[in-house]
């Protein structure tokens, strides 16, 4: 499985988890996530992580929370 898949999925398992116990009462069931990661090629060919590029958590929440 992919570092990118991996990671996405732990944050969109947290997310989740934030949301059943209450931690975070205005996020909603509904959300997405990103994650891009950066890679070198090695000599033999293999691609290996240099660092994480992008992370983007998408939520629904609440409708009295404001950007503010």
């Amino acid at each position: 499985m992919s570092l990118t898949h991996v990671l996405a999925t732990k944050l969109g398992a947290r997310i989740t988890e934030v949301h059943k116990n209450k931690t975070c009462p205005w996020v909603r069931p509904d959300g997405k996530t990103r994650v891009t990661v950066e890679y070198r090629k090695e000599g033999g060919g293999a691609m290996v992580p240099i660092r994480v590029h992008t992370v983007l958590i998408f939520t629904q929440h609440d409708e009295t929370i404001t950007n503010e």
